[in-house]
């Protein structure tokens, strides 16, 4: 027997069941000293009175042979530092570290406890209740102290498994890998997929459409029908590149392990290569990486052998040491990097800095090298730059106002409801997000589906139901505002530093964080689903939960408010927004100042026609002709430009619910949104002040709406309109002259041949304010059969099947044409908007009179040509001396119109056809030729220089769709400092909202 060792320490919490569990375990462990194997076994119950714990546990470490940890979420917390000493002292030669799972906790997230010597076997905790008897695991401890302290087995350090000491690729007598082994390791990387789904508790049913349908653009061609995500990369077997785009919560990052998952099975058409699944979020590095000293590839690839190396089993290591190199070498990987907008290094970085723009080009290098594929993913804002070359990119589609109304509706929720969420300013975006929609719903069912007040509550209450308080009390001893105490201070911590992003290792938490019940809480967050917990690193399941910590942090102590935040639309932005919606009427009120002084510094050259716009009493005729000769008001872009912009966009994302607090600067905002939006000119500014429309007082707002519907009419542009019928929506009961603008133009921008569709009708319902839209679209819908019959009709009447020759109908063929003219394009549109629609009584007076006249007019006619077959219809044939004077007047005047009206017709068609096909031959070879050149980046004066030279709207809009299709990355400035806006026209507003995405500013 060996020489007794001198001392065995004991750490363990002051937690009372920790205390119970020691007690328990050191009457088991007393036969290693009456067998002499040590001579004292120390724990805190041998402090001698008056002397410092602290002090008498120090010396007793520092004397000790053999230091045993009694693990449980309570020594986390309380002696983490200690645990990381011992661990250091037996690597240094000083000891011998053992630890002891007293109770279940999260020990095997520590990486520092990897390959350590842990108790009982296979970590299984003391107060299991699998273990046979009571005094199991306790034998079980004493026997491995036994085994150690007997030499039985030795401390011998385990060596590598004979597999990691074979030959790798590039030795001497290195064979590539076989059949069989390829197919061992896709069932471990089937696996730990799977163990991913279990760590962040995914259930198909909080997702809808999991199959992440997509918009696919490819080259020359954009493929506008949406796919499946897999099928969409499976079947385009020659692009080697992928970029994919979705919001947080849209199902990216499970739509990529079900890809992963798919190509990983035996006969799928991605066989050939090897998915790796990847999740950037968890690329943490001590490296302080920086737009001079950027990550390389190599960096890359340490990163991705860590993740395939952590927590795999010896067979599974020892084939990525082997042959990794070979596969990567071979092209025999598909690389699936997930969430590149939340990489640490990308998280605190500016939209496109350069940092961003080399991450974008090491990724896109290092995945395609050898012929490998590769995939990317990506939200919009912070997306990879145009270094990052997709072959194809797709867009994962928000949910469709439809989709949504069904999931509701199979949700069982009554049609009340669902009309007040359409109606709310907050909720109606958020349910278009698939994470978002889940929360709304779990709400409403716990709620008796009552709305929540603000967006806060949605994870306040998510948070409360699933913290029940009884298990806390019964198992942890705490309470539910514990764990959100500790949730705040992870938060605030994560959020403070910014090496850590949105994840941190769970060690340098507890070195940080000291006094709470840290290890508890973390486990209980990812037991309830409310954190990820993997590889040893903790963040939250999604980082909305995370801003809604930061957003109760900021209500507990506004002073520290970081409101610079704001204009720069820094990482700190979406967290004020949520608290805004709850903050204290002083903070709100201050913040609402401050937006607004930012707001309207900006830069601009005035109109010299400004205060002639702003006349009281101006009529609208005199405005309109005012308007057509003003000079423009000359906004200048710079970063006052955008920092006016970010603090508009958060006036309307966190006060649209408290719009009294704007109120003393409503008349200000009216003026400085008018003016900007008649003269200025620039169409992106000029669609978030539209927006913000929505903050104005009912009776101001409506003004604003009217006003600038009438300027718009003079040069239509869908995207300014579209925001004005978006700002009307959350206003209270519209007026006539409101509603009168909004239902011209649905009835313009209606699809399907003018004619709405019934969903399009089935969404406006569910509005308050647009339900008088939907029943004026559903007699749209009305008469596209009321069409279609009557053209049967009248080519049933104009053929004539039922009577006999050519002589007895030849001579009605003039008159048959102009009733048939008269009812499609006169009569029915007129009977269906008088008396089935809303329209008829939005026109002023003077226009329903001149309606009334000419279908009274039309009737008389009509019931002329009905008593033609009872009249004697010779009168058309006879000489004219035998007519008298009135019929032959009659009959020269309707013989005059019909030619006239005829002539009329032609030229104007002939006239239009010649104009359209003109510009159409003109611009033609210029497109192919732009289109033939076009490249990946392009600068922003060449873009302009190429939409100004293309003369026909068709053109200019098919030209920026192409741009859009290809995701050409734009650079430098225009050359005007704006884009190239031609009238405001459809096209401008298309290259505007191009320009916002660009730029980040959606």
């Amino acid at each position: 027997m060996e020489k007794a060792k001198d001392k065995l320490v004991i750490i363990y919490s002051h937690a009372e069941q920790d205390e119970q569990l020691t007690a328990t375990l050191l009457s088991h462990l007393a036969i290693l000293q009456r067998q002499g194997l040590v001579r004292q076994i120390w724990h805190r119950g041998l402090i001698p009175a008056g002397e410092a714990a602290e002090t008498a546990l120090q010396r007793a470490l520092q004397e000790s042979d053999i230091i045993v940890s009694l693990i449980s979420n309570d020594y986390f917390d309380e002696f983490f530092s200690l645990l990381e000493d011992s661990l250091h002292r037996e690597d240094e030669g000083g000891a011998k570290a053992f630890a002891v799972v007293l109770r279940d906790c999260l020990w095997e997230e520590y990486p520092l406890l990897q390959g350590r010597k842990v108790l009982p076997p296979d970590g299984k905790p003391i107060n299991s209740r699998d273990w046979d008897s009571a005094d199991q695991p306790y034998r079980k401890v004493a026997e491995g102290l036994l085994k150690y302290l007997r030499n039985e087995t030795g401390p011998v350090p385990p060596g590598p498994p004979e597999e990691e000491t074979a030959p790798v690729s590039g030795e001497t007598g290195y064979l590539p890998p076989g059949t069989e082994e390829v197919r061992r390791f896709k069932d471990s990387l089937q696996r730990r997929l799977e163990g991913l789904d279990r760590e962040t508790h995914w259930n198909p049913g909080d997702y809808l459409h999991i199959d992440a349908l997509a918009q696919q653009q490819k080259g020359n061609s954009f493929q506008k029908k949406a796919v499946p995500l897999e099928k969409a990369i499976l079947k385009n077997k020659n692009a080697h590149s992928f970029l994919i785009i979705g919001e947080p919560g849209s199902g990216k990052s499970v739509a990529l392990r079900e890809l992963a998952k798919k190509l990983l099975q035996p006969g799928s058409r991605g066989v050939e290569r090897i998915p790796l699944y990847i999740n950037l979020r968890d690329w943490y590095t001590a490296e302080n990486w920086t737009p001079g000293q950027p990550p390389g590839p190599g960096s890359l690839e340490r990163f991705i052998l860590q993740t395939l190396l952590e927590g795999q089993p010896p067979a599974t290591r020892a084939f990525v040491r082997r042959h990794y190199q070979e596969l990567y070498r071979n092209g025999r990987f598909f690389f699936l990097f997930d969430s590149f907008d939340e990489t640490p290094a990308v998280i605190d970085s500016y939209e496109h800095s350069p940092l961003i723009d080399k991450l974008s080009e090491v990724i896109y290098l290092y995945g395609l090298d050898g012929g490998n594929r590769l995939l990317l993913a990506s939200r919009e804002f912070k997306r990879p730059s145009g270094r990052f070359a997709a072959d194809i990119s797709l867009h994962i589609r928000p949910l469709t106002e439809e989709m949504v109304i069904e999931s509701l509706e199979k949700a069982g929720f009554r049609e009340d409801t669902i009309k007040q969420l359409y109606n709310h300013h907050n909720f109606r975006p958020l349910i278009k997000n698939p994470f978002s929609l889940s929360l709304v719903k779990d709400y409403l069912k716990n709620h008796a589906e009552q709305l929540p007040p603000h967006q806060l509550a949605l994870y306040e209450s998510c948070i409360h139901h699933r913290l029940d308080p009884g298990v806390l009390a019964e198992e942890y001893r705490l309470r539910p505002d514990d764990i959100i105490n500790t949730a705040r201070a992870i938060a605030a911590f994560l959020f403070d530093d910014p090496r850590y992003g949105l994840a941190i290792e769970l060690q340098e938490l507890n070195r940080q964080l000291k006094g709470y019940p840290l290890n508890a809480a973390i486990k209980l967050l990812r037991d309830q689903r409310l954190a990820r917990l993997g590889k040893g690193r903790f963040s939250f399941i999604h980082r909305k939960f995370h801003e809604y910590f930061v957003a109760l942090n900021f209500r507990e102590d506004p002073r520290q408010l970081p409101i610079e935040d704001i204009p720069r639309d820094a990482r700190n932005r979406d967290a004020l927004v949520l608290y805004c919606e709850i903050a204290e009427e002083a903070e709100a009120k201050e913040a609402v100042r401050y937006c607004w002084e930012e707001a309207r510094k900006l830069n601009y050259e005035a109109s010299p026609d400004e205060s002639g716009l702003l006349e009281a009493g101006l009529s609208k005729k005199e405005r309109q002709k005012r308007l057509k000769k003003a000079q423009p008001r000359k906004i200048i872009v710079n970063d006052q430009y955008y920092q006016s912009i970010n603090c508009l966009r958060f006036l309307v994302d966190g006060f649209s619910s408290r719009k009294h607090l704007l109120e003393p600067y409503s008349v200000e905002l009216a003026e400085f949104i008018l003016l900007n939006v008649e003269l200025g000119d620039d169409l992106i500014l000029k669609k978030f002040l539209i927006e913000s429309i929505s903050l104005l007082p009912q009776e101001e707002a409506e003004r604003l709406i009217v006003r600038i519907f009438d300027k718009l009419t003079l040069t239509p542009n869908p995207y300014l309109q579209e925001g004005l019928a978006n700002a009307s929506r959350y206003l209270g009961k519209l007026s006539t002259p409101v509603l009168e603008h909004l239902a011209r133009f649905y009835f313009l921008r209606t699809k399907s041949l003018g004619y709405p569709t019934s969903k399009e009708i089935r969404v406006l319902k569910l509005s308050d304010n647009f339900r008088p839209l939907a029943r004026f679209l559903q007699v749209r819908e009305i008469e596209k059969w009321l069409f279609l019959a009557v053209v049967i009709l009248g080519g049933l009447y104009l053929l004539d099947p039922f009577q006999g020759g050519i002589d007895g109908w030849q001579w009605m063929v003039p008159v048959i044409l102009m009733e048939a003219a008269l009812f499609i394009f006169v009569v029915i549109p007129w009977v269906s908007v008088a008396f089935l629609s809303y329209m008829f009584w939005l026109v002023d007076t003077k226009t329903r009179g001149f309606m009334a006249t000419i279908v009274s007019l039309l009737v008389l006619y009509l019931l002329f040509m009905s008593r033609m077959e009872s009249m004697d219809a010779g009168f058309l044939s006879a000489p004219e001396e035998a007519l008298p004077l009135g019929s032959k007047v009659a009959v020269w005047a309707y013989n005059v119109v019909i030619v006239l009206g005829m002539a009329w017709a032609v030229i104007s068609v002939i006239y239009t056809a010649y104009l359209g096909f003109k510009y159409y031959l003109q611009d033609l070879p210029r497109f192919r030729k732009i289109r033939q050149n076009l490249r990946p980046t392009a600068p922003r004066p060449e873009i302009a220089r190429h939409f100004r030279s293309l003369k026909s709207a068709y053109y200019r809009k098919k030209y920026i769709r192409l741009l859009r299709e290809r995701e050409v990355a734009p650079s430098g400035e225009w050359p005007e400092g704006k884009p190239p806006y031609e009238k405001d026209d459809e096209a401008s507003g298309m290259l505007a909202q191009l320009e916002e995405k660009w730029r980040g500013l959606g």
